[in-house]
């Protein structure tokens, strides 16, 4: 499984910081895109098939 963009599919996404006042539940993690420059806490988690997949259709 690799982690992608939501946004633009990239593998170019980590780990930002958390997000202020966060209790450290499910969706207080940010993640960043250094290639379209996306910033938030949803991220996909895919395989490389699925990716291709994914890649393929926009």
């Amino acid at each position: 499984m690799v982690k992608v963009c939501p946004i633009c599919f990239s593998k170019q996404i980590g780990f930002a910081g958390e997000k202020p006042g966060s209790t450290g539940f499910l969706t207080s993690a940010v993640y960043k895109c250094d290639n379209c420059g996306y910033q938030g806490a949803l991220i996909l988690e895919v395989t490389e098939e699925e990716l291709k997949e994914l890649r393929s259709s926009i």
